[in-house]
């Protein structure tokens, strides 16, 4: 579950050998995939209900909504360049063309939600520096949930080597 534009990762030699008949949609995507939405969609729901509660309108709520989530896709996205390797340990300037398209991205939705055109196509509004702030904080917490697969399955792998290792010796 590698993004297109990164280059390797330099140990393909050291990991097994997947089969050609292998889905695109395996086993990995799925778990990453449904462990991503899941903490997306909890934290998503609760900010809202917050908001709600905490008495922004349902307008303000759902646009920063908005907002929240393309933060999650963006952090979503640097923490899938690779299957077993922490999103921490990658450099974002490993691969510019991955780099230049995000930030391009991200600027076209800030410009749509501060532009008159934008905010009518959209039905967006701009938001507060501190609700910026708020939101990217929360954008963050989908790091820990994919992070911690990435462990689970990293140790599970090392185990199947060492007894693998075991039998052989």
């Amino acid at each position: 579950m590698r993004i297109t534009f990164d280059p390797g990762e330099g140990d393909a030699l050291n990991r097994r050998l997947r089969s050609p008949r292998e889905l695109i949609f395996n086993r990995l995507m799925i778990e990453r995939t449904l462990i991503g939405a899941v903490a997306m969609g909890g934290i998503s729901f609760a900010a809202f209900d917050w908001m709600l509660k905490a008495g922004w309108s349902e307008f303000s709520a759902r646009n920063a909504l908005l907002l929240l989530m393309v933060l999650f896709e963006i952090i979503h996205l640097g923490n899938s360049r690779s299957e077993s390797k922490s999103a921490f340990l990658l450099s974002p300037f490993r691969s510019p063309i991955l780099l230049i398209g995000t930030v391009v991205a991200f600027l076209i939705h800030v410009l749509m939600v501060y532009l008159p055109l934008g905010q009518t196509v959209l039905a967006a509004e701009p938001v507060s520096l501190q609700t910026w702030g708020t939101l990217f904080v929360l954008s963050l917490t989908v790091l820990a949930p994919i992070e911690m697969h990435k462990f689970m399955r990293s140790q599970v792998f090392r185990n199947r080597k060492k007894k693998a290792w075991v039998r052989w010796s």
